[in-house]
């Protein structure tokens, strides 16, 4: 099938967006079709967008004209799926993260799936979701987590919920040759590590909290700029705290096979770049990772993170906010090698199962 995957993902780029759309266009290409993807390119990049994230150049990418005019690349994008969807290229389906793009595209004759990772944000939004929700192309919208169902479904009853499918996000199996990174901290110490952001509610903060409270132990945070960065080590200073910054994307896993433990310790409330809180809906594609590499998981226990993990099978979860729980948490497992063993081959088995990237590109597709 010749599909369209509308974005408003800027490659390369340190957002988790652009991850997950790289990602599920490569399944979708494994799974055989010909994709075309809709996207901001950074003009100078000196790295290949296919080499940056780690995925074969196994489909095309359209790139979107920007627009200087505050509030009108929304606009450019609706015009740009519109163009290129008159221009007869053959697409048999839109599906997209890009609710203008994907509104844009309901106004030709084509089938398209919306996929949406938080409610609407707006009232423009809410509007636009309404409009493509009574579209007779629109098939499917997609969700990352029951949480978010419920209310799409609370907020447009009249979608059905035989039209609104969840899919969690996913990850790929790494290479069995993928080499963890060496001399990451003291050695014979255990390595605990966090990677992802920095924004406010991701966690990291307790990361270095916990490294105070454990200093037996090197914690390590994989993520965030150089501003935040030097932020966190002027309020946290010890000395088995390692900050490595962002790093590409296809070089994560060298650091996930490095941990003895990866944290997971998201709060209860999660603001993202633009404002918006994504705690309540969240399915965050690091912790795929972490169950991908095979990873001792310690998680904050959420009802949206008990759709993923089991407490006392793939991982342990433990409240966010007590640092005494994490404590005792991380205590345990480190005098239970046999336990981490457990948790983890359980985590990866559960990821194979159920979350891989090409499992996810089939099932939105079925």
């Amino acid at each position: 099938m010749k599909l369209l995957y509308l974005s408003d993902s800027y490659l390369p780029s340190e957002s988790a967006n652009s991850v997950h759309v790289m990602k599920m266009c490569s399944a979708l290409a494994n799974s055989g079709h010909s994709v075309t993807v809709a996207c901001y390119l950074e003009k100078g990049s000196i790295v290949e967008p296919f080499d940056y994230y780690g995925v074969g150049k196994k489909f095309d990418l359209l790139n979107i004209a920007r627009s200087r005019i505050p509030g009108m690349n929304r606009m450019t994008r609706f015009l740009t799926a519109r163009k290129t969807l008159a221009a007869q290229h053959g697409y048999e389906l839109v599906y997209g993260r890009d609710l203008y793009g994907v509104l844009g595209a309901s106004l030709g004759n084509g089938d398209l799936i919306y996929e949406a990772h938080t409610p609407p944000r707006s009232y423009m939004d809410h509007l636009c979701c309404r409009m493509l929700f009574g579209r007779s192309n629109f098939l499917r919208l997609v969700v990352i987590s029951q949480a978010l169902k419920f209310e799409f479904l609370r907020r447009f009853p009249s979608i059905g919920e035989s039209r609104v499918m969840v899919a969690h996000d996913g990850a790929d199996i790494p290479d069995s040759d993928a080499v963890p990174m060496t001399d990451l901290g003291r050695e014979g110490v255990m390595q605990l590590g966090y990677v992802g952001s920095m924004l406010p509610g991701k966690g990291a903060d307790l990361v270095a909290r916990l490294a105070g409270e454990l200093p037996q132990f090197d914690f390590h945070i994989v993520g965030g700029s150089s501003q935040q960065i030097a932020a966190l080590k002027a309020e946290f200073a010890s000395e088995n705290l390692y900050l490595h910054g962002h790093v590409q994307h296809a070089a994560v896993i060298k650091y996930l096979r490095a941990f003895d433990i990866a944290l997971f310790p998201m709060q209860s409330s999660v603001i993202v770049s633009d404002g918006t809180d994504i705690a309540k809906w969240t399915s965050p594609m690091k912790l795929f990772e972490y169950m991908a590499a095979s990873r001792t998981i310690i998680a904050s226990d959420f009802p949206v993170i008990r759709e993923i993990l089991i407490d006392g099978r793939n991982a342990t979860l433990v409240p966010p906010d007590q640092v005494d729980c994490w404590i005792s948490a991380i205590k345990d497992l480190a005098r239970q090698p046999d336990r981490r063993k457990t948790l983890a081959v359980n985590a990866l088995e559960d990821l194979k199962h159920s979350y891989t990237w090409d499992s996810r590109a089939v099932a939105v597709l079925s």
